[in-house]
C-alpha cells in the first residue's frame, strides 16, 4: 500500500532529525579534539579544527530551522 503525503514528509522529518543528531555528534568529536590539541599544540588543525566546528554549528542551525518549517507544514496537513 502506497504512503499518504504525510507518511512520506514525516519519513522525510525522521531522516532530517537523524542528519541534525549526526551533525551534533560531529561537533562533540571536533570539541573533543580541540581539547587535546590544547595539549599537542597545532596551529594548522587548530584553524582547521576550528573552522569545521564553526561549519558544523551552523550546519546543525541550517537543519533545525528546516526542522521546524517542515514540522508547520506537516502539521498544517492535518
Amino acid at each position: 500500500m502506497e504512503k499518504s503525503k504525510k507518511e512520506r514528509m514525516n519519513d522525510i522529518l525522521v531522516k532530517l532529525e537523524d542528519v541534525k543528531n549526526s551533525q551534533e555528534a560531529l561537533i562533540v568529536k571536533i570539541a573533543t579534539i580541540q581539547i587535546e590539541l590544547l595539549e599537542l599544540p597545532d596551529n594548522e588543525l587548530e584553524k582547521a579544527v576550528g573552522e569545521a566546528h564553526s561549519n558544523a554549528t551552523s550546519n546543525t542551525e541550517k537543519i533545525k530551522n528546516a526542522i521546524e518549517k517542515y514540522q508547520v507544514a506537516i502539521n498544517s496537513l492535518e
